[in-house]
């Protein structure tokens, strides 16, 4: 039997839309569809994506998926290189304490945060007002990276190929350690994915403004921690 409390659900549905919805969306003429679908449910944007239609060398299609993109009924997320910063903060205060700053340098993280999370003004308008601007910007911040991204995956499997790699063995099977001693280390065999992970975050971290291919808001977490080289 089902009883009537006298209470609605106000649960609102959720939708993380790909790159490729967004430009059947275009493709279609179903912008005011999907825009009157935000109205009811909420409709998910990922800065990732935006960072990908900049990318676009085709400008009229760029500009009509940031348009519809940077549209103020979408749900817009914090970039996840945002997230990633704060998992790390959570992990050093429950980890390494020590590390915690008594007064952090917060004048850089509150302005990028709020670059991001502004509803006026901000990462998003400039977006909708200047596409060609935000592109350039892209363009400048990035330089070759995505070229040596392709060069090194290119190298990649050029030496798989070479030492007749047939299988791809899941990824918590493939195990590595640590050429040398590492703090925190007890010596055993660990995913080798971990160590690649450890090496990259620890050789950026410990290099403020280091030119990697983190984006910008992971160095947040240099506001709060003191890393040493080493």
């Amino acid at each position: 039997m089902v009883r009537d409390t006298g209470q609605t659900d106000k649960t609102t549905t959720r939708f993380l839309l790909d790159s490729n919805i967004w430009r059947y969306v275009l493709d279609a003429g179903a912008q005011g569809a999907l825009l009157r679908a935000a109205n009811s449910s909420s409709v998910i944007v990922q800065v990732a994506l935006v960072y990908e239609a900049l990318r676009l060398r085709d400008v009229p299609l760029r500009n009509r998926l940031i348009s519809l993109m940077t549209n103020q009924r979408f749900e817009r997320l914090m970039p996840e290189a945002y997230s990633e910063s704060m998992e790390i903060l959570d992990e050093v205060r429950r980890l390494r304490p020590e590390w915690l700053r008594p007064s952090p340098h917060q004048a850089f993280f509150t302005r990028s945060r709020n670059d991001w999370s502004r509803k006026m003004g901000g990462f998003w308008v400039r977006c909708a007002r200047s596409p060609e601007t935000e592109a350039l910007r892209v363009q400048m911040a990035e330089g070759s990276l995505l070229t040596q991204a392709a060069e090194q995956i290119r190298g990649a499997r050029k030496e798989m190929m070479e030492v007749g790699w047939k299988v791809n063995p899941s990824m918590d099977k493939t195990l590595a350690s640590p050429l040398r001693p590492v703090a925190g280390w007890n010596g055993e065999m660990v995913e080798a994915w971990r160590i690649e992970s450890w090496n990259g975050v620890t050789y950026a971290l410990s290099r403020p403004g280091h030119p990697t291919g983190f984006p910008r808001s992971l160095n947040s977490t240099m506001a709060y921690c003191t890393v040493r080289r080493g």
